[in-house]
């Protein structure tokens, strides 16, 4: 059974339900609704799902809220005996919003996909699945991706994306976490001929589907050993952490943490105290561009702490300004901009914001 938060305080469960007695029946997909009192709202047999069959015992389907009182769900079965991963947007009233048994995510010839995980950006229409590929053999493995909009469309095309191309290193235990423009998978990847150890590596990619980190996946843990039962969550600051279980030290287990700051490094990130005990950013940090290097255009983001003037000038290898943008008074919180380089020829470009009487400098890259 899995959970997740419904409207009114009320959750909605999703679980799968065996056909018959026997092993051998299928299981198919259900979810229920409760409200805050715990009364059935969907009635005892709940809102089918799906019933395509094909849900083995090592498959575990699970939901994330929609934020209207529904649910999207996301799963893997092998239905006609071949392993995709399907999606559904459950609705408040139980009703199915896409395609009966669920939408395919990825229609890769000689591919199989497994063991999906799903962002859905709070606010957002869109959802985010990554999931495990394979060859047909399931000799190698890789990790693919699929954003799918309101209407349960794919947005990544009827294949999906290759984040990790396929290779006899083994990736497992993908979680994703959402990000206010994307999302960011963390998984184990387990090194050629080594089925015991791991490392723990992450991707962030846009709504493009884009990597936004230069160095990607980046490593979260760069030592070999046995882990497992991978989770990550993210923080009000855009911080993704995970955490497992790891036996470098101790065969029984210890417990490991590790934090990536929205622009992919690893640390602290620059922040201060208040007087009542709770964190906040200082007066500017996360300045990036993405993608980088760009075509045509870029998106240039910051974080303001407090509201002020913000300056951003754009230079050439020559230290020539070539573009000044946003000489004027702004909000605290999240900005972002669209910089288009017009005009300009392809080369190493640097952009430095000025926010409070601090500044910084970092490199971009226009191809044309």
């Amino acid at each position: 059974a899995r959970i997740a938060p419904a409207d009114d305080d009320g959750v909605i469960l999703q679980a799968l339900v065996a056909a018959g007695p026997n092993y051998w029946d299928p299981k198919h997909l259900y979810a229920y609704k409760y409200d805050a009192d715990g009364q059935s709202l969907w009635g005892e047999n709940g809102a089918l799902v799906s019933n395509a069959g094909g849900f083995g015992p090592q498959m575990r389907p699970d939901i994330v809220t929609d934020d209207a009182g529904g649910v999207y769900s996301y799963w893997d079965d092998s239905r006609n005996n071949i392993l995709h991963v399907y999606a559904q947007h459950v609705l408040a009233d139980g009703s199915m919003a896409w395609t009966a048994n669920g939408v395919l995510l990825s229609s890769a010839g000689g591919r199989l996909q497994m063991e999906p995980t799903m962002a859905h950006p709070a606010g957002s229409d869109d959802m985010y699945v990554f999931y495990k590929i394979t060859d047909s053999g399931q000799n190698q493995s890789g990790v693919g991706a699929q954003k799918l909009n309101a209407p349960g469309e794919l947005q990544w095309g009827s294949n999906g994306l290759d984040l990790v191309p396929l290779s006899y290193n083994t990736c497992w235990y993908l979680q994703a976490v959402p990000m206010t423009d994307g999302a960011v998978v963390a998984y184990f990847e387990d090194p050629s001929g080594d089925p015991i150890n791991s490392l723990v590596k992450a991707i962030r990619v846009d709504e493009a589907g884009s990597p936004v980190w230069e160095d990607s996946p980046i490593v979260m843990s760069q030592t070999l050993s046995d882990k497992g039962y991978l989770q990550a969550a993210v923080n009000p600051y855009g911080q993704t952490v995970g955490v497992w279980q790891d036996g470098r030290s101790d065969s029984d287990g210890d417990i490991y943490l590790q934090n990536v700051n929205p622009d992919g490094s690893f640390g602290e990130m620059p922040i201060s105290i208040r007087d009542d005990g709770t964190p906040v950013a200082k007066t500017y940090f996360l300045v990036r561009n993405y993608p980088n290097p760009f075509n045509a255009s870029t998106t240039i983001e910051y974080y303001l702490d407090k509201p002020g003037p913000v300056e951003i000038g754009i230079y050439n290898l020559g230290g020539r300004t070539v573009a000044t943008l946003n000489q004027e008074r702004q909000a605290a919180g999240m900005h972002r901009l669209i910089w288009a380089a017009e005009g300009l020829a392809s080369g190493i470009y640097y952009y430095k914001i000025s926010a409070a009487g601090f500044s910084e400098v970092r490199k971009m890259v226009y191809l044309k």
